[in-house]
């Protein structure tokens, strides 16, 4: 009997761990992508990676991680998707977003919670979490234009199947962000008009399902989210699920597909505030040119 009440207080303090601890504990994480050549139009250039924020009204402890996160200076910030769990939680996203420096700008692309929301209480929330595991349809639609109407008051451009030059003076390097994959609102192509064939060329996606075309697109670098790391990880396996056709071994980090690069964040939040081994990351991205060998 003494091996299976250790083995419930095990499981007990576990959970406790998983609901109560580590979605609080926020981690930075340096990840380091080199370019041969000088493809890259600039030395370095230092982007601020984040994802899956899921605000809702009430959540101290995002405030607390965006106190940390607002300490760092990169030259560009970018958030790919999930900003909001549902309507309650723009005020406190937008306030939180608006702390954020960089000098190059701060921008957003939108995910599938943006536009669809869970259902609002508790017990609705639980219910809403296992039909996401299983994938059944239950669409409430978020007020996707006051959020993004309310970034842009604070200076966040929300790019949806759209681009922009990046303002740096060594040469072209372009964002192109698409809206939510998930929903199938993205659009690629239209994202990519006007954007120059020579130019260094980064694509914000919520999900990493797009890595495939952006390689076929002559996309330099992608940044994504949507997988949560897993969200859960077993030891000596990983990740249990990815929400995507990725493998569970892919659920975060850096990969590569011919040319073209693609960093997956494990994001800050969750439909459901439960990580276990998968801490909540913000992700310095830097990007340089490889110095050359001396022989």
């Amino acid at each position: 009997m003494l091996w299976l009440a250790m083995t419930v207080l095990s499981l007990i303090a576990a959970c406790c761990y998983a609901f109560f601890v580590e979605p609080r504990r926020l981690t930075f994480r340096t990840v380091t992508i080199e370019f041969d050549d000088y493809r890259l139009p600039v030395e370095k250039l230092v982007i601020l990676h984040l994802t899956d924020l899921h605000f809702q009204r009430n959540e101290s402890y995002k405030v607390s991680m965006f106190q940390r996160i607002a300490a760092l200076t990169p030259d560009v910030a970018v958030i790919t998707g999930d900003l909001i769990e549902r309507d309650d939680g723009i005020q406190l996203c937008v306030e939180q977003i608006s702390r954020l420096q960089a000098q190059l700008g701060i921008y957003c692309v939108l995910g599938n919670h943006d536009h669809f929301r869970s259902g609002g209480n508790f017990f609705e929330d639980i219910i809403y979490a296992a039909m996401n595991v299983i994938y059944v349809d239950r669409k409430l639609r978020n007020d996707v234009s006051a959020l993004v109407r309310q970034l842009e008051d604070v200076g966040a451009r929300v790019l949806r199947n759209g681009n922009t030059r990046l303002p740096v003076a060594a040469g072209d390097v372009w964002l192109i962000g698409v809206d939510d994959p998930v929903c199938q609102n993205d659009d690629l192509r239209k994202g990519m008009v006007g954007v120059p064939d020579g130019a260094f060329k980064i694509l914000l996606s919520h999900s990493p399902e797009l890595m495939d075309d952006a390689a076929a697109a002559g996309i330099d670098v992608v940044l994504a989210g949507h997988t949560h790391g897993g969200q859960i990880r077993v030891p000596f396996f990983g990740a249990l699920r990815t929400r995507t056709r990725k493998p569970v071994d892919a659920a975060s980090g850096l990969s590569r597909r011919g040319a073209t690069w693609l960093h997956i964040s494990p994001g800050l939040g969750g439909s459901v505030p439960l990580r276990f081994l998968c801490p909540p990351q913000a992700t310095i991205v830097e990007l340089k040119r490889r110095k050359p060998s001396e022989d």
